[in-house]
Protein backbone atom coordinates (compact mmCIF):
# COMPACT_ATOMS: atom_id res chain seq x y z
CA UNK A 1 0.00 0.00 0.00
CA UNK A 2 1.50 3.41 -1.29
CA UNK A 3 1.83 5.68 1.89
CA UNK A 4 -0.25 9.50 1.38
CA UNK A 5 1.27 12.34 1.90
CA UNK A 6 -1.08 15.26 3.28
CA UNK A 7 -1.44 18.89 1.43
CA UNK A 8 -3.68 21.86 2.02
CA UNK A 9 -3.83 23.83 -1.05
CA UNK A 10 -5.08 27.67 -0.43
CA UNK A 11 -7.05 28.78 -4.13
CA UNK A 12 -5.96 32.92 -4.75
CA UNK A 13 -10.33 33.80 -4.57
CA UNK A 14 -13.35 32.10 -5.04
CA UNK A 15 -13.61 29.02 -6.95
CA UNK A 16 -13.31 29.36 -10.64
CA UNK A 17 -12.56 27.52 -13.49
CA UNK A 18 -9.08 28.67 -13.58
CA UNK A 19 -9.13 25.72 -10.50
CA UNK A 20 -10.51 23.19 -12.22
CA UNK A 21 -7.07 21.52 -12.60
CA UNK A 22 -7.43 20.89 -9.13
CA UNK A 23 -10.85 20.18 -8.63
CA UNK A 24 -9.95 17.31 -10.90
CA UNK A 25 -7.30 15.80 -9.13
CA UNK A 26 -9.39 15.66 -6.19
CA UNK A 27 -12.63 14.48 -7.49
CA UNK A 28 -10.90 11.90 -10.20
CA UNK A 29 -8.93 10.06 -7.42
CA UNK A 30 -6.07 11.11 -9.60
CA UNK A 31 -4.42 12.60 -6.33
CA UNK A 32 -5.08 9.78 -4.12
CA UNK A 33 -3.96 7.15 -6.72
CA UNK A 34 -0.65 9.48 -6.56
CA UNK A 35 -0.51 9.18 -2.81
CA UNK A 36 -1.55 12.50 -2.20
CA UNK A 37 -4.44 13.93 0.42
CA UNK A 38 -5.35 17.58 -1.14
CA UNK A 39 -7.14 19.08 0.83
CA UNK A 40 -8.24 22.68 -1.11
CA UNK A 41 -9.46 25.94 0.92
CA UNK A 42 -10.98 28.58 -0.75
CA UNK A 43 -10.26 31.66 1.04
CA UNK A 44 -12.17 34.59 2.60
CA UNK A 45 -9.88 37.66 1.29
CA UNK A 46 -7.67 37.43 -2.50
CA UNK A 47 -4.64 37.28 -0.18
CA UNK A 48 -5.11 35.30 2.55
CA UNK A 49 -3.18 32.53 1.24
CA UNK A 50 -0.05 34.76 1.22
CA UNK A 51 -0.59 34.99 5.00
CA UNK A 52 -1.10 31.19 5.63
CA UNK A 53 1.86 30.57 3.60
CA UNK A 54 4.34 32.42 5.74
CA UNK A 55 3.05 31.08 8.80
CA UNK A 56 3.43 28.31 7.51
CA UNK A 57 -0.52 26.68 8.23
CA UNK A 58 -0.53 25.96 5.02
CA UNK A 59 1.36 23.67 2.54
CA UNK A 60 0.55 25.26 -0.76
CA UNK A 61 -0.80 28.79 -2.50
CA UNK A 62 -2.06 29.28 -5.63
CA UNK A 63 -1.84 33.29 -7.16
CA UNK A 64 -1.26 34.90 -10.17
CA UNK A 65 2.33 35.85 -10.94
CA UNK A 66 1.55 39.78 -10.94
CA UNK A 67 1.02 39.16 -6.79
CA UNK A 68 4.18 36.87 -6.21
CA UNK A 69 5.95 40.36 -6.92
CA UNK A 70 4.04 42.14 -4.03
CA UNK A 71 4.09 39.19 -1.58
CA UNK A 72 7.62 38.41 -1.89
CA UNK A 73 9.37 36.75 1.04
CA UNK A 74 12.84 34.70 0.56
CA UNK A 75 11.68 31.94 2.04
CA UNK A 76 8.66 31.67 -0.40
CA UNK A 77 9.33 29.81 -3.73
CA UNK A 78 7.33 29.56 -6.82
CA UNK A 79 7.33 25.73 -8.26
CA UNK A 80 5.32 26.48 -11.71
CA UNK A 81 2.63 27.52 -13.71
CA UNK A 82 -0.64 25.82 -13.76
CA UNK A 83 -2.74 28.41 -16.06
CA UNK A 84 -1.32 30.11 -19.03
CA UNK A 85 -2.73 32.74 -21.15
CA UNK A 86 -1.97 32.99 -24.76
CA UNK A 87 -0.54 37.03 -24.43
CA UNK A 88 -2.82 39.06 -21.86
CA UNK A 89 -1.32 42.50 -22.61
CA UNK A 90 -1.94 44.65 -25.64
CA UNK A 91 0.25 47.75 -26.14
CA UNK A 92 0.42 50.58 -28.74
CA UNK A 93 3.67 50.90 -30.94
CA UNK A 94 3.99 54.33 -29.30
CA UNK A 95 3.69 53.36 -25.51
CA UNK A 96 6.24 50.55 -26.58
CA UNK A 97 8.34 53.66 -27.48
CA UNK A 98 7.92 55.32 -24.08
CA UNK A 99 9.10 52.03 -21.84
CA UNK A 100 12.00 51.92 -23.99
CA UNK A 101 12.88 55.32 -23.14
CA UNK A 102 11.94 55.09 -19.40
CA UNK A 103 8.80 57.49 -20.06
CA UNK A 104 5.43 57.06 -18.11
CA UNK A 105 2.52 55.27 -19.60
CA UNK A 106 -0.79 54.32 -18.44
CA UNK A 107 -1.68 51.10 -17.58
CA UNK A 108 -5.30 49.48 -16.97
CA UNK A 109 -5.75 46.12 -15.58
CA UNK A 110 -9.40 44.25 -14.90
CA UNK A 111 -8.68 44.19 -11.52
CA UNK A 112 -6.58 47.27 -10.15
CA UNK A 113 -5.80 47.53 -7.01
CA UNK A 114 -3.60 50.08 -4.80
CA UNK A 115 -1.46 47.29 -4.15
CA UNK A 116 -0.75 46.27 -7.75
CA UNK A 117 -0.92 49.76 -8.85
CA UNK A 118 2.78 50.68 -7.41
CA UNK A 119 3.98 47.22 -9.38
CA UNK A 120 7.18 48.14 -12.07
CA UNK A 121 7.18 52.43 -11.30
CA UNK A 122 10.78 51.67 -11.22
CA UNK A 123 13.90 52.40 -14.13
CA UNK A 124 12.51 49.31 -16.24
CA UNK A 125 14.77 50.79 -18.73
CA UNK A 126 17.75 47.72 -18.33
CA UNK A 127 14.37 45.25 -18.61
CA UNK A 128 13.30 46.70 -21.98
CA UNK A 129 17.04 46.61 -23.37
CA UNK A 130 17.59 43.06 -22.12
CA UNK A 131 14.49 41.50 -23.66
CA UNK A 132 14.48 43.94 -26.89
CA UNK A 133 11.16 45.08 -26.26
Amino acid sequence: MQSTTKLTLTLEWFLNPDHLPFIAGVTTGAYEQAGLDITIIEPDDHYDGFAELQNQSIDLHVNEPIHLFEHYAPNLRALGCFFETDGGILMQQSSMDKLKNNQPIRVCTPAAEEKTNRIGFGDISPLCQEKRL
